[in-house]
């Protein structure tokens, strides 16, 4: 009976080691996939084809970093991307014409609107505003 008590004893200190091991190392012995992170340089790839699967574009968040690394002059720049915002705005523009023809024709008013609509609408008119003075800073 002593025997038993002993082995059980050690079967507990093994399992309890094994316990211990299991939550400090969540049992994984290292990486072992060689590329679980990717390769440095397939971001711009991945991203891409992960937009493409989904229907969304990607997004270039150093865009800034990009702009100032041109070549091209900065006067260049400014009217790539003034043309640019132009364009933009007349897309917005036609959104909101269609938006605003849809209200009027079905009759909807400003009360049957959900509430995040009239919050959305309050903070696009807060950044046109914001938007307004930029272009009034940059143009003078």
């Amino acid at each position: 009976m002593n025997k038993n008590k002993e082995e059980i004893k050690s079967l507990k200190e093994y399992i309890r080691k094994l316990v211990r091991e299991m939550n400090v190392m969540g049992n994984v012995d290292g990486y072992g996939t060689p590329f679980a992170f990717g390769k440095p340089g397939n971001e711009k790839a991945k991203v891409k084809k992960q937009a493409d699967l989904t229907g969304y574009t990607p997004v270039n968040e150093n865009r800034w970093l990009e702009l100032k690394k041109e070549e091209a002059p900065a006067n260049a720049k400014i009217d790539k991307g003034i043309s640019n915002i132009n364009k933009q705005l007349a897309e917005m523009e036609k959104f909101m014409n269609w938006y605003g023809r849809l209200k009027q024709e079905s009759g909807v008013t400003n009360e049957t609107f959900w509430k995040r609509t009239n919050k959305n609408i309050y903070s696009i008119k807060e950044r046109l505003m914001k938007l307004e003075q930029k272009i009034r800073k940059i143009s003078s």
